[in-house]
């Protein structure tokens, strides 16, 4: 898969590979439904790099793409990106995420491949890891609730799990996220 057409001269310092740096990116616009998002990047060496979130998405249709401001250039992200990048900017001010659309120059062909290297290293080392299923959509808040449920049921509470919310279930796991060659 590409990455949006986006233009990244001088967006990008390269990074020293033999020092195994990565860029982290904070949200540093107030979050906004209305807002347009701003972001700027810093790179760190991987062992020596400040507390960081991890996001695990999928790109979503890579036609259909939205503006946002990374270190003071316009940009285009996937929409699926940009919501993501809504809700988690509601978080605490000036925490730092590694996220691949953003942290890897994806016209870098060099780049990209190194950095793939090392994300197990990425994942590993971050805070945590959060994952951006996409916004709501067929059900999917009885899909989160049945997945309550179940975890209700290991500890014996019980909860009716009725037909509507199979189907939910159904619907949540069919998303793009699941198909991905890696989560």
């Amino acid at each position: 898969m590409s990455a949006p057409k986006t233009t990244t001269s001088g967006l990008y310092q390269p990074l020293n590979i033999k020092s195994r740096e990565i860029r982290l990116v904070t949200i540093v616009s107030e979050p906004s439904v209305s807002s347009s998002i701003e972001c700027k990047l810093s790179t760190f060496c991987l062992v020596d790099a400040p507390s960081y979130i991890a996001l695990s998405y999928v790109w979503g249709y890579i036609r259909k793409t939205a503006p946002i401001t990374l270190n003071d250039a316009k940009i285009h992200v996937t929409t699926n990106l940009l919501a993501a990048l809504r809700r988690v900017s509601a978080w605490d001010p000036g925490t730092y995420f590694w996220i691949d659309a953003l942290c890897i120059n994806q016209s870098n062909t060099e780049e990209k491949g190194h950095q793939v290297s090392m994300m197990r290293n990425i994942y590993q080392q971050a805070m945590f890891v959060t994952m951006w299923l996409g916004v709501e959509q067929d059900d999917s808040h009885l899909a989160m609730s049945m997945i309550e449920a179940w975890g209700k049921a290991y500890y014996n509470t019980d909860k009716d799990l009725d037909s509507k919310s199979w189907k939910a279930i159904y619907l949540f796991l069919q998303r793009p996220y699941w198909k991905r060659i890696w989560i």
